[in-house]
């Protein structure tokens, strides 16, 4: 079987700067994948590549170099039609996802992920925020940027974020009303006022949990939460994780058991499903959502150390026969770059 896996910031199709948290948690990402499904038996994974990182670091691998954006987009739609499926890992930031999904089912060809309205719903923050309200799921009141006025004095401290952010991307505290004026503009340079949204900052730990949705959606694996790590400069900058994380069983099984609750509800979604949660420091029995990431999330990195089995290839395999996942019992540290410690 022959897999496409298309990463968008490292397999050619950015034309920015490659030192960013995009491209490092992109190329971990796109590294582990690849090599998991390498180690598949009748499994031959092909990845594009960005020729200014230099020698693909992985062997077993089919690496098509690319030199620029245009060049990524033939070299897509090529292998899209060549390859019996496609796996993508792409940002929501401008559509990215969405628009990959779109080309590969007018290419024809079979996608490992979600539906294109789950993709359009969860990387949007603020339509996420109302399906997750209106089906009373807990999650944190997410406010439209409707001007460039403040939010009510009341409402500070407030996180500002594009409402098609990806991970930490755009992201900023703003603690009182006063320091509005300066964290505006600089929000305004990546995205109009309309395209922002603003939550109130619940202070607590962050939790991640991902999930594994079959392909015919007869399936749900949840994965055990794992902690984030995050810098404390008010930007939120990822810095990898822990899993399992330290969480009261209560609060464990709570994330879990209402991760596949969504996971059910919201059709169409398929394969890796990552959810970003809180659990508040005033009340730790009562975890919020905070995104629905309908992909994969760099905490694969962590689960694939954990876990006793080739989580990749389990998303090619027939759901309804096989086993539980089975998990080590011990803890695995990583880091967004790819590196990890057990």
């Amino acid at each position: 079987m022959r897999v496409f896996v298309s990463e968008f910031v490292c397999g050619g199709a950015w034309s920015g700067p490659l030192d960013s948290s995009l491209a490092s948690e992109g190329r971990a990402m796109l590294l582990a994948i690849a090599d998991d499904l390498a180690r598949g038996e009748d499994v031959a994974p092909v990845v594009t590549w960005d020729e200014r990182l230099g020698p693909f670091p992985l062997p077993d691998v089919d690496v098509r170099t690319v030199a620029s954006p245009s060049d990524e987009e033939a070299l897509f739609c090529q292998l899209v039609a060549q390859s019996d499926a496609a796996f993508v890992i792409a940002p929501e930031l401008d559509a990215a996802l969405a628009e990959r999904r779109r080309r590969v089912a007018e290419l024809g060809g079979r996608f490992l992920g979600a539906d294109l309205e789950a993709i359009q719903l969860c990387s949007d923050k603020l339509a996420t925020y109302h399906w997750l309200q209106q089906h009373e799921f807990p999650t944190v009141p997410t406010h439209r940027l409707s001007s460039e006025d403040a939010p009510p004095r009341t409402a500070f401290p407030i996180v500002l974020k594009r409402r098609d952010g990806a991970g930490s991307c755009g992201m900023r505290l703003v603690t009182e009303a006063v320091d509005w004026a300066s964290a505006l503009p600089e929000a305004l340079k990546a995205c109009p006022a309309d395209q922002l949204v603003w939550q109130p900052l619940v202070p607590g730990q962050a939790v991640s949990c991902l999930a594994l949705v079959s392909l015919d959606r007869q399936r749900i694996e949840v994965f055990p939460p794992a902690e984030q790590r995050l810098s404390n400069d008010g930007r939120f900058c990822y810095r990898g994780g822990r899993v399992p994380a330290e969480l009261p069983d209560a609060t464990r099984e709570f994330i879990g058991q209402t991760v596949r609750r969504v996971c059910e509800d919201l059709s169409g979604l398929r394969g890796f499903v990552g959810f970003d949660w809180i659990v508040p420091h005033e009340a730790p029995s009562q975890p919020v959502i905070v995104d629905v990431n309908p992909r994969l999330t760099t905490s694969y990195i962590g689960y694939r150390a954990l876990a006793r089995e080739n989580l990749a290839l389990r998303l090619l395999a027939a759901f309804p026969h096989l086993e539980p996942i089975r998990w080590s019992e011990s803890t695995v540290a990583f880091r967004p770059d790819g590196t990890v410690a057990v």
